[in-house]
């Protein structure tokens, strides 16, 4: 299947051969002189109050509370998730591809959380009012990371969390692709459909057994594999035309070489969040 067949016929991620696991690449980390004090702010709690935490780990209550079923300790668990500030949550087994080459597999389940990001803070990217929502809702996002592996914790439950801003066992778009918060855009970001792009993501692995969440592909996702209004808003051009295979996946492929410079000096550009036409409200958004 060419790429150009594969983008008629289906929205990548396109399986064309078993998915290889790869290597987490480091975290891009900014000059603490580029920091606005908000930003480093957050950055500074996430590091001295919530990091120690998931380091420590959360040890599993002695009893399981039993559930009726799979579907009712998923509906329970989002239940919870909301009410901790999460603002969506998709529930799916943890395929091993999706756990980083060096890091145990921490399954079996997956509870993926996404938070939105503020629409009036992401329009003035670039910048550093994008670059501090970005941190705020990192540290949000962190809390309810590890207010619902403490609770699955006192549940009996083996809890592994998955915070954004720390070095986490899988791959977190995939996961949340198969827990059906959206798919994979053009510009290699998930793409939700009530958000759009403008969301961050986190998940909390657990053996907890869950009910799955079935993937979903919206309409608007075939527009976006023939839009380009990330492509031409993109100051480093590093977002291609056409998707090609990496490691068995057919897929809109960023090249870090060319976002990379932009990401560092534009405070973590966010152009293509901005840019996206599914962002609620976006005019020509196809759907």
């Amino acid at each position: 299947m060419s790429p150009s067949d594969a983008t008629k016929r289906s929205v990548p991620p396109v399986f064309i051969a078993k998915p290889v696991r790869v290597l987490r690449e480091p975290i891009k980390r900014f000059p603490r002189r580029q920091f606005p004090q908000e930003a480093a702010e957050y950055n500074r709690r996430m590091s001295v109050e919530q990091m120690p935490l998931i380091r420590r780990g959360f040890q599993p209550a002695a009893s399981k509370r039993p559930f009726e079923s799979p579907h009712h300790a998923s509906g329970e668990i989002q239940g919870l998730a909301l009410s901790l500030g999460a603002h969506l949550v998709g529930f799916s087994p943890l395929r091993e591809e999706w756990v980083y080459a060096d890091r145990d597999f921490p399954g079996p389940y997956a509870v993926s959380l996404a938070m939105e990001m503020n629409a009036e803070e992401i329009r003035k990217a670039p910048g550093p009012e994008a670059l501090i929502e970005t941190l705020r809702v990192y540290h949000d996002l962190g809390w309810v990371i590890v207010k619902l592996a403490q609770e699955l914790a006192r549940m009996g439950y083996r809890a592994v969390p998955q915070h954004p801003f720390s070095r986490t066992h899988i791959l977190q778009i995939p996961v949340a692709v198969d827990g059906g918060l959206g798919f994979l855009g053009r510009n290699g970001l998930l793409i939700t459909e009530t958000f759009g792009p403008r969301v961050r993501l986190g998940a909390v692995v657990t053996n907890l057994e869950l009910h799955a969440d079935a993937p979903r592909v919206p309409a608007s996702a075939k527009f976006c594999m023939t839009c380009r209004a990330c492509r031409d808003a993109c100051p480093g051009g590093a977002i291609p035309d056409r998707p090609q295979p990496v490691n068995g996946v057919l897929k809109f492929k960023i090249d870090v070489d060319k976002c990379t410079p932009h990401f560092g000096s534009l405070l973590g550009c966010s152009v293509c969040i901005k840019a996206c036409a599914l962002n609620p409200g976006a005019t020509n958004s196809g759907a």
